[in-house]
């Protein structure tokens, strides 16, 4: 798959350091040639310097073949005329990096569309979500850790009362349950 990344700040970057690990056809295009060159020298992809707002510079990117252009400077001006004329150029899909939310509403998906976004990516979201989902499969983790030490003891209890150990400290009583035994009573 032939990609073309506009932006090599740190969503471009990391765009293209992932991409390039896929074995994809990467090609960065940014006006900072000691960026592009950073990712050149590290990573299998090509870069072009010059304005991705640039006819010029996206044919010389070889846009007309494209099957993925992703504008990720950090204007969404920028990025959305980029995708626009990339896609007049001959990309078969396009999406632009956003800050503004309103944006992503769907009402507005057939305009972007129709200026040649087909879709937008807004980061600060995608970060929200991830820490969200983060925040509840830590949860779900931990409940189920512990309901799974809480079952643990109960079945070695029920299973093998001869598995319990008794220890006795200074003024308390303890009784653990080695989860490791799963012996069936004969």
């Amino acid at each position: 798959m032939k990609i073309i990344i506009a932006g090599c700040g740190e969503v471009g970057s990391h765009l293209a350091k992932l991409l390039s690990r896929e074995e994809q056809d990467i090609t960065v295009v940014d006006e900072d040639s000691t960026k592009l060159a950073i990712l050149d020298s590290n990573y299998n992809l090509l870069t072009v310097q010059g304005r991705p707002t640039s006819f010029k510079t996206l044919r010389q990117a070889g846009v007309e073949g494209c099957d993925l252009f992703i504008a990720v400077t950090p204007f969404e001006t920028r990025n959305i005329v980029a995708c626009a004329i990339a896609r007049s150029l001959g990309a078969e899909k396009t999406v632009a990096r956003v800050d503004n939310f309103e944006f992503k509403d769907p009402d507005n998906r057939n305009f972007f569309a129709s200026i040649g976004t087909d879709d937008l990516i807004y980061p600060e979201y995608l970060a929200a979500l991830e820490i969200i989902t983060a925040l509840k499969h830590n949860w779900v983790r931990h409940w189920f850790e512990r309901r799974r030490t809480d079952t643990c003891r109960s079945e070695a209890s029920r299973r093998c009362p001869a598995d319990r150990q008794a220890t006795q400290g200074p003024g308390t009583y303890h009784t653990r349950f080695p989860c490791s035994s799963n012996k069936t009573q004969p």
